[in-house]
């Protein structure tokens, strides 16, 4: 920390001394101390100007560390696993967040209005298959059917009308466009598995 302090530009000393945690004949008010060298300690000092020479403590000392039948071992035992959980978890959301995201996507947009579902079926199909925003719909599906074999022509179809052509959708057309999503998906999942598979 002095060095630290130093080449940041703040004034700094490196001091040495005792810790006095033990009483003399353990009785709590006494001015007497038994000092020993495993109570030996040093730490910072730190000019701060307008309150001049601070200590700091930057380090744990023996006396604060609480010893109820648990080690060191046991508390970097308790964190690995901690961390491997976590990681397992993070893992896991990774894994799962398409299929869980594709869920409430299909849950929370069967029950919008048709035209709000098809304008937000066509934005998940460019950003679930990597398409630039730059094509047209009609672009986006022939894309869609030529790398994965998925016809989504009347979502894109209906997207233009509504988006364009300031058509009313009806509820028949919202779930053209979302079964059309969800056979688009699965062939989506397909391709992705079997390139994982290779």
């Amino acid at each position: 920390m002095v060095l630290l302090a130093r080449a940041s530009g703040i004034p700094a000393r490196f001091c040495e001394g005792y810790n006095m945690s033990q009483p003399y004949n353990n009785r709590a008010i006494d001015t007497n101390f038994v000092v020993t060298g495993n109570d030996a300690h040093a730490f910072p000092e730190l000019y701060i100007r307008g309150f001049g020479w601070l200590s700091f403590e930057p380090t744990v000392s023996s006396d604060e560390i609480i010893e109820e039948g648990n080690t060191t071992a046991d508390s970097l035992a308790r964190a690995g696993i901690i961390i491997l959980l976590s990681a397992l978890a993070v893992m896991m959301f990774i894994f799962l967040y398409p299929a869980i995201s594709h869920r409430l996507f299909i849950f929370r947009y069967s029950r919008k209005s048709p035209n709000d579902a098809v304008c937000a079926i066509m934005c998940r199909m460019y950003r679930i298959f990597g398409i630039d925003r730059s094509y047209t719909s009609q672009e986006t599906a022939e894309i869609i059917h030529n790398e994965y074999n998925a016809d989504i022509y009347s979502i894109a179809e209906m997207f233009s009308r509504a988006v364009y052509g300031g058509a009313v959708l009806n509820d028949t057309e919202r779930e053209k466009a979302m079964s059309e999503y969800i056979t688009a998906y699965e062939a989506l999942k397909e391709k992705k598995g079997k390139r994982n598979r290779k």
